[in-house]
């Protein structure tokens, strides 16, 4: 028996069918020479495994792994002007802050792997408890 707290109008259940179908665990991104990308995952579970796979299209890529136990705050979005139109900045926007010392503030998991033109890398990182991962 479902205690009737617990009901679910159809409303919220067809919002939370639609939130399954537009909800993603898939990140995709275009990344260009010269302009780092940087990606927050929040990892909650112990022995959690993180997988990544990319294709590295053009250029080499080196990927890195850091953690902190501090959340970094998301960036402020810049604004032109008065309209409040953001700046096409923010799609690389940095996560780590400058004020942090690698080290102190947050560490490299391990050393950065370099990844060739033509290459289709994946890799899978296991979690060690409550970190939060920076990957750039």
């Amino acid at each position: 028996m479902v205690p009737k707290s617990l009901y679910r109008t159809a409303e919220e259940l067809e919002s939370e069918e639609n939130r399954l179908l537009t909800d993603s665990i898939y990140k995709c991104a275009s990344i260009f020479k010269g302009a780092p990308y940087e990606m927050l995952i929040e990892i909650t579970e112990a022995s959690a495994v993180i997988t990544w796979d990319f294709d590295v299209c053009k250029g080499d890529v080196h990927f890195n792994i850091y953690h902190s136990k501090r959340v970094p705050q998301p960036p402020k979005k810049d604004t032109l002007g008065a309209h409040g139109i953001t700046s096409p900045g923010a799609v690389n926007a940095q996560m780590i802050d400058r004020n942090w010392v690698l080290g102190q503030d947050y560490s490299l998991v391990e050393k950065a792997l370099i990844c060739k033109e033509g290459e289709s890398v994946q890799v899978r990182e296991l979690s060690n408890g409550t970190i939060t991962c920076l990957y750039t």
